[in-house]
């Protein structure tokens, strides 16, 4: 009896040890992709014309709203899931693959809408076909990625690989960035 109760201290440590390093990781990748995302953001405020900044507010407008339609809460609840299956890979990768599958359709759902409306609506809005093309081709490529990005990062937190999934979220930050310093 004595034993136990003196091996409960430590193991109180070392999780608090794990979780601090875990929580400390979390939000300096967080804090770091925010200000990655804020630089590019800015990048694109001051040296993209007025009309095509537009046009780009108009396209994220959208892909906004297309992530939050594809998932629906689906993604965060692997999280029930992981749990329920006791963390067993073979149970958790179905569960996973359940999920993917199910905003691939939302995906592919959502896309013929984009497909039809946002064309319209750019042409509604003055802009000329091959830019609304663009940036509709611009829209589902962005939510295609995301699609299957946002599941494949929780994942690998799920799997205690946090310092993969901090790493993966930072890259995206950087791209973002890249990509605003090339146009």
């Amino acid at each position: 009896m004595t034993t136990v109760a003196a091996e409960a201290p430590p193991q109180r440590q070392d999780r608090l040890r794990r979780w601090t390093k875990i929580l400390s990781a979390y939000f300096t990748t967080q804090t770091l992709t925010q200000l990655l995302g804020i630089a590019s953001g800015l990048l694109f405020v001051n040296f993209m014309p007025v009309r095509e900044f537009a046009l780009y507010t108009l396209a994220f407008s959208v892909i906004t709203f297309f992530n939050f339609i594809s998932d629906l809460g689906s993604t965060t609840s692997l999280v029930y899931f992981f749990r329920h299956a006791a963390g067993e890979r073979e149970e958790v990768g179905r569960y996973v693959a359940a999920v993917m599958s199910l905003r691939r359709l939302a995906f592919l759902l959502g896309a013929g809408g984009v497909l039809l409306l946002f064309p319209r609506i750019a042409a509604a809005k003055g802009f000329g076909l091959r830019p609304a093309l663009l940036a509709t081709a611009g829209i589902l490529l962005c939510v295609w990625f995301q699609v299957s990005s946002s599941v494949r990062v929780l994942a690998l937190r799920l799997a205690d690989r946090y310092g993969l999934s901090y790493r993966a979220e930072l890259t995206g930050g950087g791209v973002r960035l890249l990509l605003a310093l090339l146009l």
